[in-house]
């Protein structure tokens, strides 16, 4: 998608990628590209990005492996996103090929942030604590297959010897929402100014989408990036606080399976593309903000 910034990939320009599973349905986005290669079976790997979900959502789109590595893991050459929300790694078909990949690529020595991983030769032994809930951060259920699959994810660990533990989601949904989209939409706004300085007409060389959230970030208070910010940091503090008792979060990656191509298309009305766009985008961006380590691990199929 144009600029990452929709969780499907339908490009204007060049069509949209199609999921391998089902060629009428979406790959997710925005590396839903490198996710269609990897599940089709033309790389074992591909580059990714992910601003709020876009290496975890196609890969639970596609039925691969999907890690968002911390913020500070790997060099992002110097270009940030506001929030520091934006990271980078890859969606792979193993567990031993990101791992192989992250170990190649993490920033160590003088550079490092992070105290460096290093190579992963095998699973860990401990038994973990695992927070886990069904709902979004609006505090809806998925559908219900995504719930009987992250439900059934759940057992699995509770037999495999690791404590489940029921729990909510410590952050104000619908506060979180509008500050990261406040965010999101921020770089829009100045591509849309960009454009204008140059002398072009944001609607002919910009997506629909893209043209929308400029204007819904340019109609909110002159400090309302800023505001947004803070909300981050807020958010932040009460997840790490959360987190704090446990040494895993299971969730669900999407509330439902893969939309039908065209459903959350550039071209959609911006306000309903905009409705479905955060009730099925509503689990991964809270660990963009926090910076935190996420993956999606394909353990379900729908039919």
């Amino acid at each position: 998608p144009e600029f990452g910034l929709l969780g499907t990939t339908e490009s204007l320009l060049l069509g949209p990628s199609r999921n391998p599973w089902n060629l009428e349905h979406s790959t997710g986005g925005s590396s839903g590209g490198a996710a269609a290669a990897v599940a089709s079976g033309m790389v074992p790997l591909a580059h990714a990005t992910d601003g709020g979900g876009s290496i975890r959502i196609p890969a639970s789109c596609c039925g691969v492996f999907g890690l968002k590595p911390s913020r500070g893991r790997i060099s992002l050459g110097g270009r940030h996103l506001p929030g520091d929300i934006g990271v980078q790694h890859c969606v792979s078909r193993s567990v031993r090929d990101s791992a192989t990949l992250m170990d190649l690529s993490e920033m160590k020595g003088e550079k490092a942030v992070l105290a460096p991983i290093g190579r992963v030769e095998g699973p860990g032994s401990k038994r973990l604590k695992i927070a886990f809930h069904t709902e979004n951060y609006y505090g809806r259920e998925p559908d219900g297959d995504v719930k009987a699959a992250i439900e059934d994810v759940a057992k699995l660990c509770a037999d495999l010897g690791h404590e489940i533990v029921p729990v909510k989601n410590p952050v104000d949904g619908g506060a979180f929402s509008d500050a990261f989209l406040t965010v999101w939409a921020s770089g829009p706004s100045q591509l849309v100014a960009l454009a204008k300085e140059n002398g072009l007409d944001p609607e002919e060389v910009l997506e629909p989408w893209t043209v929308g959230l400029a204007r819904y970030f340019d109609a909110k208070p002159a400090d309302a990036l800023e505001v947004s910010l803070k909300h981050f940091a807020e958010a932040t503090a009460k997840t790490n606080a959360f987190m704090a008792d446990y040494d895993v979060w299971l969730t669900p990656v999407l509330t439902s399976a893969p939309p039908k191509l065209g459903q959350q298309a550039p071209t959609v009305p911006f306000d309903t593309l905009y409705e479905r766009t955060v009730e099925y985008v509503s689990y991964t961006p809270l660990h963009n903000v926090v910076g935190t380590p996420a993956m999606s691990v394909p353990l379900s199929w729908n039919e």
